[in-house]
């Protein structure tokens, strides 16, 4: 089941018409509240992304199946969403906003109609390893001039895409990719760090990285967590073969660390501590291990046979692309 809402109604059938059922979000935190989208509020929720690219959300009464649009709590629009759904667990939300219309020419983002929509996808291991062995991808990072590089948009991932994809082809997990200086960019769908001399470095948004709100909540906890220096600057390419850790974050990859780039192992070849610590504290925090201090009440939802980790609410892998209405259809009883 997935909100579309020009497809009939607040909630229907995947359009991909596959036989099992969508499974359903849980419940994340993060910094010890709910996450209720408010964690992305400034960043996400007034659409910087969306606007950018001329994309408004709807903001008025739509026509949609008759359901007028509402702007309501984003907790409680996906946890109906959720409830549409038999699934257990761990899962990826999709939302999306794009433009609708059917044309092929002649292109003017300002006259084009945009609509929005979630889906929700099983989610396992996003890199398919606990530890990632990386190469210098060929493909270069896409520059600021050429396309707006800190917009979340799905036309940009042709690059992550093709990266990625030369990377897997040389036997390798993941690529990272250098902006058109030489300058160390991020990896093919995550951002980046090291620690080197006891401070945590990760690229200027300058160098084009992607602005991702784990990025920010890794320096947030590294910073005020650990007491360790977290420095925005220009990374060199060589810097990350004498590099005491590496390691990637997203909301998909969560964290993980960097053992060897091209064929050169990061430090000792074993994931490092900053690294190691900083994984912890973030599953602890985003799976509710630690003591939450949240006034809000998160949404319950039968503990069947889930697995002991699934006790503290295992999270949906909530991905906020281009932008995240909180305007959903309101159904009709």
């Amino acid at each position: 089941v997935c909100l579309f809402p020009g497809r009939g109604g607040a909630f229907g059938r995947c359009p991909c018409e596959c036989d099992d059922p969508c499974p359903p979000l849980r419940h994340r935190r993060l910094r010890g509240h709910p996450w209720q989208l408010e964690r992305g509020t400034r960043d996400h929720l007034h659409f910087p992304s969306a606007r950018a690219l001329r994309t408004p959300a709807p903001r008025v009464p739509d026509a949609h199946a008759g359901h007028p649009l509402q702007r309501r709590r984003p907790l409680q629009d996906h946890r109906r969403l959720v409830e549409k759904n038999g699934n257990r667990s761990d899962v990826y939300i999709r939302p999306l906003a794009y433009k609708s219309e059917e044309l092929v020419a002649n292109l003017k983002l300002h006259e084009i109609a945009s609509d929005f929509t979630l889906i929700v996808v099983p989610f396992g291991n996003y890199l398919g390893t606990e530890n990632l062995r990386c190469c210098t991808s060929s493909w270069r990072r896409l520059e600021d001039q050429m396309t707006p590089t800190q917009v979340k948009t799905s036309a940009n991932y042709l690059n992550s895409i093709l990266a990625k994809t030369e990377s897997v082809l040389a036997g390798f997990d993941e690529a990272i990719l250098l902006n058109q200086d030489g300058h160390v960019a991020e990896g093919s769908g995550e951002n980046l760090f090291m620690m080197r001399k006891g401070k945590l470095i990760t690229p200027v948004l300058e160098d084009n990285p992607l602005p991702g709100i784990t990025r920010d909540t890794v320096m947030e906890l590294a910073s005020e967590e650990l007491g360790i220096e977290v420095v925005e600057r220009r990374i060199d390419r060589t810097e990350l073969y004498l590099a005491d850790e590496v390691f990637l974050t997203g909301t998909a990859a969560h964290l993980t660390p960097v053992i060897s780039l091209d064929s050169r192992p990061i430090a000792d070849g074993n994931p490092g501590p900053v690294s190691s610590q900083l994984k912890q504290m973030y599953f602890d925090i985003v799976l509710a291990e630690t003591p939450s201090t949240c006034t809000g009440a998160p949404p319950q939802f039968p503990t069947g046979s889930r697995r002991k980790l699934g006790q503290a609410l295992v999270p949906a892998r909530l991905m906020a692309d281009s932008s995240i209405p909180n305007l959903l259809p309101v159904p009709k009883e």
